[in-house]
C-alpha cells in the first residue's frame, strides 16, 4: 500500500442485515500515472487504497469482532463506502480553500 498521508478515519456503516457499525479504516488516495517526460520519470498508476483497521459494534462480543472484521476486510460494498466518504470529504476540502482564496481576494466565483 503507498504511504498513508493520515491518521485513521471512520465510517458509520450499515451492514445488509441492518446492523450499524463503526469501521476505523486507512485511506491512501493513491496518483495518477505518469506518462510523459523522459522514460525514468514515467511511473504507472497507482490506485486509491484502503484498509480496515478496527470494527466497532455495540452489543458483540469479542469472537464476534473478529468473525466481522474478517467478513469486511474483504467486503466490496464497504469499500465502495470508503471511495465515496473519501470522494465527498476531499470534495469539502476543496470547497473550504476554495472559500478561503475568495475571501483572501475579495472577490466572488460568479
Amino acid at each position: 500500500m503507498p504511504k498513508i498521508i493520515r491518521e485513521p478515519s471512520t465510517l458509520e456503516y450499515v451492514l445488509a442485515d441492518g446492523t450499524e457499525v463503526s469501521v476505523d479504516y486507512y485511506y491512501s488516495p493513491g496518483r495518477p500515472a505518469r506518462i510523459s517526460g523522459p522514460p525514468e520519470n514515467c511511473c504507472p498508476e497507482e490506485p486509491a487504497e484502503a484498509e480496515v483497521a478496527n470494527v466497532r459494534c455495540s452489543g458483540k462480543t469479542e469472537p464476534e469482532l473478529a468473525e466481522l472484521f474478517k467478513q469486511l476486510e474483504y467486503d466490496e460494498a464497504l469499500y465502495a463506502a470508503i471511495m465515496e466518504h473519501e470522494y465527498e470529504l476531499q470534495a469539502e476540502s476543496d470547497a473550504d480553500y476554495a472559500e478561503e482564496i475568495i475571501a483572501m481576494k475579495g472577490e466572488s466565483w460568479d
